[in-house]
């Protein structure tokens, strides 16, 4: 087994399933006040946040936080997964990066939520509500 690779074994524990992912990564950071949220993953530390979504219905938000003030945390309202139809298939509610403790603190985030894994494959965008 390798640890690179996603997989979880079928029931018959005979062959591994496959656990696919779908990236939404915004073009542009986030900001609210003194906070701002920017992409972690390689290539996308300028531009906006990572939501990942999996097949097995587990997701995260991978991000950068960065605020001037102690004590601030990025908050998401809450995060909608939507079809291509305009619906949201599954809402998450209240996600929230860690609090920064200095001033000018910038803070890894990856934040983990659960969903339907029923909807993996009709979802093809996501938005949320934000504050700081």
């Amino acid at each position: 087994m390798s640890n690179n690779k996603e997989f979880k074994l079928s029931k018959n524990d005979a062959e591994p399933l496959v656990i696919q992912t779908k990236d939404f990564t915004w073009a542009n950071p986030f900001t609210y006040g003194s906070c701002k949220l920017s992409g972690a993953l390689d290539g996308t530390l300028n531009k906006g946040p990572t939501i990942r979504i999996r097949s097995d219905g587990t997701g995260e938000v991978i991000a950068t936080f960065y605020s001037d003030s102690s004590g601030d945390a990025w908050i998401i309202k809450d995060l909608h997964l939507i079809d291509s139809g305009g619906v949201a298939l599954s809402i998450i509610l209240h996600l929230s990066s860690p609090a920064t403790v200095t001033d000018r603190q910038e803070i890894f985030w990856s934040g983990p939520f659960t969903y339907d894994p029923n909807f993996f494959f009709a979802i093809t965008t996501c938005n949320f509500e934000y504050h700081c």
